[in-house]
């Protein structure tokens, strides 16, 4: 009966352990996307703007997934939108722009290829499109300068 409580106890102990790793990954991906968004001139460091971070198929925020591409940006009228490419099972995590559509495309297409996760053809042009939608979007901001 004592090895059963042991089990139980270290079950439980390993479970509390746990919980910290999971939430300090979600915050180590919000910082680095807090600090992209900070060098690319959205927000200053001090300013307490909030910004987010969707998938572009499922929606889902950034917590919810181990994997995706991120639309993220600030909330802001003429705040432009980015990528954050994500797949937590390669440990790969990547920021794109759209200074350059054709390098945009094709960190995203590399990204979709290489995953672990097989994607089908129609989610993988369902990526695309996206991207394109966003691409369009940026186009009629006014960037601050």
């Amino acid at each position: 009966m004592a090895t059963i409580h042991k089990y139980v106890l270290l079950f439980f102990l390993s479970f509390l352990f746990y919980i910290p790793v999971l939430y300090c990954q979600t915050s180590n991906y919000e910082y680095k996307i807090k600090q992209f968004l900070i060098d690319k001139g959205e927000f200053k460091n001090n300013d307490k703007a909030s910004f987010y971070a969707f998938e572009l198929l499922t929606y889902n925020k950034l917590n919810d997934n181990s994997f995706g591409i991120y639309r993220i940006g600030t909330f802001s009228d003429h705040g432009l939108s980015y990528l954050f490419l994500l797949d937590k099972n390669r440990n790969i995590d990547v920021f794109l722009d759209f200074i350059d559509l054709s390098k945009t495309l094709k960190g995203v297409l590399t990204f979709i290829d290489d995953t672990t996760y097989h994607l089908s053809d129609s989610d993988k042009l369902s990526y695309l499109r996206n991207v394109i939608k966003i691409y369009e979007s940026n186009k009629k901001s006014i960037p601050w300068q």
